[in-house]
């Protein structure tokens, strides 16, 4: 099997897309794979017709999951097509989100790792990069979290806060208490927004809730909170309101 074959496979690379060329930096600890694509024409980003090639752009890199101790990279010229209604596009690559220079696989693990340590600083540790690509990463699976939540009928939602960072600054989440992990009780969150006061509250159920599952609500759990009472009693006059034992 030739090389650029073999990381084709380990990287999962397809047609119209092949690796061209492959180079082990055994001082950088890296591996540099190239990418060409073979075909002469592309899917327009924006309404997915089949265009022309028009030209390539410079070479952009991808940090890939790591080859045993070797980091490894994508470098490819992307390609910008032709298209009659939109004129010089970018192509879509399908390995990775738009303006991310990691991996959609670089950035399951990257997520995994986040998961499973205590803080971002532990995880950009493990994962060998800085603060602002650990938070980086985060938000682009928040975002693709959120894009595939569906409307389902949320009738026992709960209200909570929690304080973050070192000056006791709060933040107010709703979950959704019948569904969430198998070994949390605590519900699936559904978002969050700083501060505990009445308009915040107001303004969390809002973008939390569809005006129809806001109708569906049944029953609130929260604490004596005054302000989280009045906002729920404004926004969900229909739904009971179950007080926290502490």
């Amino acid at each position: 099997m030739e090389i650029e074959e073999h990381y084709s496979q380990l990287s999962d690379t397809q047609v119209p897309w092949e690796i061209s060329k492959a180079d082990l930096d055994r001082s950088a600890h890296r591996v540099d794979m190239q990418i060409e694509y073979t075909d002469v024409t592309g899917a327009c980003p924006e309404c997915g017709a089949n265009c022309p090639k028009h030209d390539d752009r410079r070479q952009r890199s991808w940090r890939h999951l790591d080859t045993m101790q070797f980091a490894a990279c994508l470098r490819y010229s992307v390609p910008r097509v032709r298209c009659r209604k939109h004129g010089a596009r970018t192509v879509n690559v399908p390995w990775a989100g738009k303006h991310s220079r990691f991996t959609l696989l670089f950035e399951g693990f990257a997520v995994r790792v986040l998961q499973a340590a205590r803080g971002i600083e532990e995880a950009r540790k493990r994962s060998g990069l800085n603060w602002h690509q650990v938070n980086a990463i985060k938000a682009r699976a928040v975002q693709r979290g959120l894009s595939r939540r569906q409307a389902v009928t949320i009738s026992y939602p709960g209200i909570d806060e929690k304080l973050f960072r070192k000056e006791h600054r709060t933040i107010s989440s709703l979950v959704d208490l019948q569904r969430g992990p198998c070994d949390s009780a605590q519900g699936r969150l559904l978002d969050g927004v700083e501060d505990r006061t009445e308009a915040a509250c107001q303004a969390l159920i809002e973008q939390s809730l569809t005006t129809e599952q806001q109708q569906q609500v049944t029953g609130v759990a929260l604490d004596m909170w005054k302000a989280y009472r009045n906002a729920v009693e404004k926004k969900l006059p229909q739904a009971d309101i179950v007080h926290a034992r502490f």
